[in-house]
């Protein structure tokens, strides 16, 4: 992942790089505004700013935008992101009881986040829970504690 901050030289690649991308078109703000997550794996505030200049938009329309999203981050992410799906067939599948263990493990390990996600869309294989982009399904909380587990060497690294 690419990092932003307020220099020039940042703001200028990000400037052109909407160029060359997206017209300037007000039903261009939701592909440039993931295009922007995408590169960042969040959506920094000067980013928005940039998408919504470029675009011609007002700054709050775009950031209402990005905010109505919950697949969308408006703060710079942990090294590593454990997401657990809490619908409803998750949630039938005792999901908040692997919701607690994430959170039990994020407390007490650095560079960790836990988020909520309304759905996962792999019904069929509830609980789920996603890490660091792969998703594990069918899981209890054994399951859970031991890929857990499996991640604390990657943590350790950085």
């Amino acid at each position: 992942m690419d990092t932003i901050s307020n220099n020039s030289q940042n703001s200028d690649e990000l400037k052109k790089a909407l160029e060359s991308h997206f017209p300037r078109e007000h039903n261009q703000l939701m592909p440039a505004l993931h295009y922007v997550h995408h590169k960042y794996n969040y959506l920094p505030e000067t980013a928005i700013e940039a998408v919504a200049r470029h675009i011609k938009m007002p700054l709050s329309e775009a950031y209402g935008a990005a905010t109505s999203y919950s697949e969308m981050r408006l703060q710079k992410p942990s090294e590593h992101i454990v997401k657990v799906c809490t619908g409803l067939s998750c949630k039938i599948a005792n999901s908040n009881d692997l919701l607690d263990i994430a959170l039990g493990f994020a407390c007490k390990t650095d560079n960790v986040d836990v988020e909520e996600t309304p759905c996962g869309f792999l019904c069929a294989v509830a609980p789920t829970v996603c890490i660091d982009g792969q998703w594990s399904s069918n899981l209890d909380a054994i399951k859970l504690k031991k890929t857990l587990n499996n991640l604390r060497p990657r943590i350790d690294q950085h």
